[in-house]
C-alpha cells in the first residue's frame, strides 16, 4: 500500500482528491475502478449488471450537487420538474386556463377553487404546486401573505392547510 502523504491536500471547493489509486483516509476516490458519489464513499463500477447500470442512470447526481449535500431548494426545484415533466399535457393546460380565468375574475383564490373547475381528475396533487408557482412567474397571482391560509374542503386533505393567493390581472 503506498504511503498516504504522496496524496495531495483536500482542497475545501473541491470534492476528490488526487491519489494513487488508493482510497483516501476520508474515503474519497479516484481510481478508474471506483467512481466517485456525492458523499464521496467509492463504489465498484467494473462488474455491473444491466438493471444496476440502468439504476445509476436514472439516479445520477447533477454535477452541481456533487460539491455537497443538495439544498432544500435545489431538491423542491428538481421534484417540480419531475412532477410537471410527467404530468399529462392537458391536464397541465386545463389547469393553467382555470388559474388565468380565476386570476381575472376573483380577487383572492386557492388551488382548491382551481380543482373544483377541472373536467379532468389530477392524479398527482402535487402538480397544482406547479401551476401555483407557475402563475406566479407568470404575474398572474401572488402569495397573499407569508402566513394567510385556509382550510381545505376535501376530505382527503383532512382540513389541511391551504394557500390564499391574490390576482395581480384582475379586470374590474
Amino acid at each position: 500500500m503506498p504511503e498516504i502523504n504522496k496524496c495531495l491536500e483536500p482542497h475545501p471547493e473541491r470534492l476528490e482528491v488526487l491519489c494513487d489509486n488508493d482510497p483516501h483516509p476520508w474515503g474519497y476516490h479516484t481510481s478508474k475502478d471506483y467512481d466517485l458519489t456525492w458523499a464521496g464513499l467509492p463504489y465498484p463500477t467494473a462488474k455491473k449488471s444491466s438493471r444496476a447500470k440502468k439504476a445509476d442512470t436514472i439516479n445520477k447526481i447533477p454535477a452541481e450537487i456533487r460539491t455537497g449535500p443538495p439544498t432544500g431548494t435545489m431538491l423542491k426545484d428538481r421534484g417540480m420538474d419531475q412532477v410537471e415533466a410527467h404530468a399529462p399535457d392537458e391536464v397541465k393546460d386545463e389547469a393553467k386556463r382555470h388559474l388565468v380565468y380565476l386570476a381575472q375574475t376573483r380577487a383572492e383564490f386557492t388551488s382548491e377553487d382551481i380543482i373544483e373547475r377541472m373536467s379532468c381528475s389530477i392524479d398527482e396533487a402535487r402538480l397544482l404546486g406547479v401551476i401555483m408557482a407557475w402563475g406566479a412567474r407568470e404575474g398572474y397571482i401572488a402569495k397573499a401573505s407569508p402566513d394567510r391560509f385556509t382550510t381545505s374542503d376535501r376530505p382527503g386533505r383532512h382540513a389541511g392547510p391551504v394557500r390564499v393567493w391574490v390576482s395581480l390581472s384582475r379586470t374590474p
